[in-house]
């Protein structure tokens, strides 16, 4: 059974593959031209993206102490 191919001979997965990476590229590259860091953090790891732990944290430790001072049942 042969496989299609599209445009240059690539099959879909594969092309779209390509075009993929193009487009990171292209975003790399205009990331660059802007003086913008891109900074990659680990997939699933909250703990690196520090500044947004801590705000929720904040808001969490907020809520309860709301839900205490109100003698809710915690479940709330």
């Amino acid at each position: 059974m042969a496989h299609s191919s599209g445009p240059g001979g690539l099959s879909g997965s594969m092309a779209c593959m390509v075009n993929l990476l193009v487009a990171t590229l292209e975003l790399i590259e205009y990331l660059r031209t802007m003086d913008i860091i891109h900074q990659t953090t680990v997939p699933y790891n909250p703990e690196q993206n520090g500044a947004a732990e801590r705000v929720n944290r904040t808001l969490m430790e907020r809520a309860q102490a709301m839900i205490s001072d109100a003698n809710l049942p915690p479940e709330v």
